[in-house]
């Protein structure tokens, strides 16, 4: 899967979550599991790296 497609996905679940769906529910939209959803926001996290905020 390229990294867009994921990102995308991604946008698509945070989306939902702030909907009130729940991870599972979310995670099924884009065809995931709950622990691939969970594993494809921490690797977008550690690629973000550190903020300066």
């Amino acid at each position: 899967m390229s990294p867009k497609v994921i990102a995308d996905k991604l946008v698509v679940t945070a989306d939902a979550r702030d909907k009130g769906r729940t991870v599972e529910e979310a995670a099924r939209l884009v065809g995931w599991s709950r622990a691939t959803l969970y594993r494809h926001q921490q690797a977008a996290a550690i690629s973000e790296g550190p903020t300066n905020s």
